[in-house]
């Protein structure tokens, strides 16, 4: 019986411990696997523990921000990415405005280059309990460029446009002064001095007339 007994055991106990390695070796798959799907992705992903320091950083997060991990790693993630929304009752990990906060940051990268940043920050739970957070961002910063070129170019435009305007208005007037100096010009009873001084008059609205229509052949757009 002793001897049944202890060869039932020592099955069970090896079945287990199979058991037991099937378990480990699944596991250690898994987090293989895992950890390949965050190296690979093409956004940048950390995560930060309880304070808030960062304990991990994929290498898209790394050559976005041109930070190594050894120079991120145990650093506040609000200091790296230079956010502070000024919620002193925020926690130094959580945002404490909604399970999964969205927004932008601009921040500089390890160089000193401006990054603009889209940023997603949810809290990272362990057994139904929040323990940290994970974050994951794109680089903005190139279509933010874009959007503000696009606006200066915009804002150019509308100025060509209100200054061709301007001229418009101001020649017409200007001709009709130059031909009203014209008409007191062949008067017969004005005397040298007047007319000298209409001289002058009549010649400088010309030269402003062609000051304002080289300006206008300038802003006229190409055919």
């Amino acid at each position: 019986v002793v001897g049944l007994l202890s060869g039932t055991l020592a099955d069970q106990l090896h079945q287990a411990d199979q058991s037991l390695r099937e378990k480990e070796q699944g596991l250690t798959r898994l987090q293989a696997f895992h950890e390949n799907i965050v190296r690979s992705i093409s956004s940048g992903v950390f995560t930060a523990d309880a304070s808030g320091a960062i304990t991990s950083f994929n290498p898209a997060a790394q050559e976005v921000t041109g930070y190594s991990v050894r120079q991120v790693l145990g650093r506040s993630w609000r200091e790296i990415f230079n956010w502070h929304p000024g919620h002193s009752s925020d926690d130094a990990a959580f945002p404490g405005l909604s399970p999964m906060t969205r927004f932008e940051v601009e921040c500089k990268s390890a160089g000193g280059n401006r990054l603009v940043l889209g940023m997603t920050v949810s809290p990272l739970h362990e057994q139904e309990e929040p323990h940290g957070l994970v974050g994951v961002f794109k680089d903005l910063t190139q279509i933010r460029d874009l959007e503000e070129e696009m606006r200066r170019k915009e804002w150019l435009a509308n100025l060509g446009e209100m200054s061709a305007g301007m001229a418009h208005e101001i020649r017409n007037p200007l001709g009709a002064l130059a031909g009203a100096m014209q008409m007191l010009r062949k008067d017969a009873t004005a005397d040298a001095t007047d007319r000298r001084l209409m001289d002058i008059a009549i010649r400088e609205a010309t030269r402003l007339d062609a000051i304002i229509t080289e300006f206008l052949q300038y802003a006229r757009p190409p055919a």
